[in-house]
């Protein structure tokens, strides 16, 4: 087997993402050279393992450089970690191994780390090889994850009925969703996104990223981008960019107005649309992502039906990087409050996905 890496997506990436059952959105080539082209000092790299020619496994990653150096796989926490094409059982194990030495061998400098991300699937797959890799520490990072089996109205009868109530008087009351390209509708949301970024203390996510990732549509290996926008009297009031391939689909980023969290429920209304729209496209599962440890955002999500699927963050850091991580972990835990944007707004009715 020959490992190799490189800056440019290799031409048969697309094949390996088809011929591995558990890859998602955030596998595919699309998204780690968004991300690279607009996030400040990153670039995309492809890690591939190649028998006789043939790409039989590949792992996609982010670097940035800085004063702490990251290569992670994937970009702001999002599925990553080794693919392997399905029917190789015998070998899976031993071209994943090549995949993460190859990763850990890109740690660097004296502040520096690597990371692995799993989905779901994957944490069965790989998730006991790395947490038991002494080079990799575990973080918990459960998923919230809808069964869409019997589609929109199997969906709802599995909601609380107090998230069917919201539903129903935010329609009532003239919320709407609408799945939409318009990028008029997505700059109004994302106006919204960057006054809830600065409550949250963290970077906006760029309108033009997410610009490019609504309007790169369908890519080769067939994955899809889509915004299910929410509209009340006219207005945007804020909306989920949902991502699909295969049988899963993922509401990545959202957020909505939570003037508005206790009158029209746009946050109940779009998840909503998330469900309704993945069901047309004929999806099996809904992941609304990690709670990250607030309370009133994880009941939010068991509304809608949503089971507890593991996951985990796997990262291998340098010594002087794990103290300085500890010493801001104690700073953390003594200013942290585990609260939403809509907590502090209008109480924990609205929820909403950060």
């Amino acid at each position: 087997m020959e490992v190799g890496i490189q800056a440019t997506t290799p031409a048969d990436w697309p094949a390996l993402v088809a011929a591995d059952p558990a890859a998602d959105y955030f596998h595919t080539a699309a998204w780690s050279s968004i991300v690279a082209r607009h996030v400040p000092g990153a670039r995309a790299l492809w890690i591939t393992v190649r028998d006789a020619g043939e790409l039989v496994g590949g792992l996609a990653a982010v670097a940035l450089g800085g004063t702490v150096r990251r290569c992670h796989s994937g970009a702001f926490g999002c599925a990553g970690g080794p693919l392997v094409a399905d029917g190789d059982a015998r070998r899976g194990p031993v071209i994943a191994g090549h995949l993460l030495d190859e990763l850990v061998g890109r740690r660097g400098g004296l502040l520096a780390s690597v990371g692995v991300s799993l989905n779901p699937d994957h944490e069965e797959r790989w998730g006991g090889r790395l947490a038991a890799d002494a080079r990799f520490r575990r973080v918990d990072t459960p998923a919230a994850v809808v069964s869409l089996d019997g589609g929109p109205d199997a969906v709802a009868a599995r909601m609380r009925k107090s998230k069917r109530n919201e539903r129903n008087r935010g329609l009532r009351r003239g919320a709407e969703f609408l799945v939409t390209r318009d990028p008029d509708h997505l700059a109004a949301y994302h106006r919204i996104h960057v006054q809830a970024a600065g409550a949250w203390g963290q970077p906006a996510v760029p309108l033009a990223m997410l610009q490019d990732l609504l309007d790169q549509g369908a890519g080769p290996e067939g994955g899809e981008a889509y915004f299910v926008a929410v509209r009340c009297e006219g207005r945007i009031v804020g909306g989920h960019l949902n991502f699909h391939l295969g049988g899963s689909v993922t509401a990545w980023h959202g957020v909505t107005d939570p003037v508005l969290a206790r009158t029209h429920f746009p946050s109940t209304v779009a998840v909503w649309g998330d469900a309704v729209e993945a069901c047309r496209r004929g999806a099996t599962s809904l992941d609304l992502g990690g709670s990250g440890g607030i309370p009133s955002l994880e009941s939010f999500k068991r509304g809608f039906g949503a089971e507890r699927r593991e996951r985990g963050w796997y990262v291998a850091e340098t010594a002087p990087l794990r103290l300085l991580r500890s010493l801001r972990g104690l700073v953390r835990r003594k200013e942290g409050n585990g609260r939403r944007w809509h907590d502090g707004a209008t109480g924990a009715s609205g929820g909403g996905t950060p």
